[in-house]
């Protein structure tokens, strides 16, 4: 199982809310250092870092997530990436809400491969690939081709003009049942 952590610069209950709505993700569990470490004497906790979060589990869509508070400074972005591969709306929403103060890497637009696809770090540090897939292409509809042929013809010169007419009548898929008569 593959999962994700994320630690942010002090700032995890911002980043749980604007990911609650970009995503309209929810939050599974959310405590502080205070909730956590107020009953174990052996830990020191000062009085700025009592409101952090030391743990929370956010939801969206069906990944879980695990994000956390740093009491020090960590490196905005250090290599990591959400993906997120979904339909255009959904893409769409969230790329107009984490690009807001955040750094844009690759525009969103459309690829070779995606209908549209863009990276961008987002203003808590954390860096999101997106992706909305091209449609799949539909071939046509399955179909019997029905063939009265003269006789004299032989059978293989007759499967030559069935396939011949098959991919004209259908350039995308030629291997559609042939019925012979």
């Amino acid at each position: 199982m593959f999962g994700l952590y994320l630690m942010f610069n002090r700032n995890c209950s911002d980043a749980l809310e604007v990911y609650t709505e970009a995503f309209n993700a929810q939050v599974k569990e959310k405590q502080t250092f205070k909730e956590v470490i107020k009953s174990n004497p052996n830990f020191p906790l000062a009085k700025e870092d009592e409101d952090l979060i030391i743990y929370s589990k956010i939801k969206i869509g069906n990944m879980q997530v695990i994000c956390v508070d740093s009491s020090e400074r960590s490196l905005a972005g250090f290599n990591t990436y959400i993906f997120v591969k979904e339909e255009e709306d959904v893409v769409r929403k969230a790329w107009s809400i984490l690009k807001q103060d955040g750094v844009i890497y690759t525009e969103l637009d459309a690829t070779t491969f995606a209908a549209l696809h863009g990276s961008l770090r987002d203003k808590f540090g954390i860096n999101w690939m997106f992706t909305v897939p091209k449609p799949k292409v539909v071939s046509a509809k399955t179909e019997q081709i029905k063939l009265k042929l003269p006789t004299s013809k032989s059978k293989s010169e007759q499967f030559n003009i069935v396939k011949e007419k098959q991919s004209v009548a259908n350039p995308v898929k030629d291997d559609l049942p042939i019925k012979w008569e």
